[in-house]
């Protein structure tokens, strides 16, 4: 069975639907052919080109932001007086008192 009779007479009007908003959000066409089943090829030529839609790879990052699970979401700052500005340093002093 083809791609184009499975996408018209096999998918429900629900499937076709998601499979264009997929399209228009950026989505790789092999992964979409691949969770319904049709041909990467037959994704490109039925929306791809008629919408202009390419898919797009952001990347990933390969090495943690923190060495520990646990830290995510420690919003534990601190700071040191040295490593203040000048203006940083003015706030700090006028406003301390009413700060903590």
């Amino acid at each position: 069975m083809n791609s184009e009779y499975k996408y018209e007479h096999i998918l429900e009007d629900e499937d076709r639907h998601l499979i264009l908003k997929l399209v228009l959000r950026g989505t790789k066409a092999d992964l979409i052919a691949e969770w319904y089943g049709l041909t990467s090829s037959f994704i490109k030529a039925k929306f791809q080109k008629e919408y202009n839609a390419k898919g797009i790879d952001i990347g990933f990052k390969s090495e943690p932001y923190y060495k520990d699970e646990m830290d995510y979401g420690n919003t534990n700052i601190s700071y040191n007086m040295n490593e203040l500005s000048k203006q940083e340093l003015k706030f700090y002093n006028e406003y301390r008192d009413t700060l903590f």
